[in-house]
């Protein structure tokens, strides 16, 4: 009986590694975004591929200055990953994201 609850207890250990193992935890990067009526971060959860361009997915967080006072923002996006080192290029895009909500 003993030795059936070690096998048991064996297999069932191998069975939960392997499981964790199959699932890994993505690693998220952030990107600061300052583009003077919005402040904010930009959560990377994953990148991929759209119509030959690299897109890098995730949350557009932050605060938009808008002509009725400051609007608290959190929205899904995907930006062009070239755009992310550049400071004029992403500021446009967010500015574009966001142009509905600063009305």
């Amino acid at each position: 009986m003993r030795g059936q609850r070690a096998v048991f207890a064996l297999v069932l250990c191998l069975v939960l590694m392997m499981s964790v193992a199959a699932s890994p935890a993505k690693a998220q990067s952030q990107v600061t975004i300052d583009t003077g009526n919005f402040v904010g971060t930009f959560t990377i959860s994953d990148v991929s591929d759209q119509d030959g361009q690299t897109l890098a997915r995730g949350i557009l967080t932050g605060t938009l200055q808008t002509p009725s006072g400051p609007v608290s923002v959190v929205k899904i996006a995907a930006l062009p990953v070239n755009a992310l080192n550049d400071p004029n290029a992403l500021a446009s895009l967010v500015n574009d994201l966001l142009a509905a909500v600063a009305r």
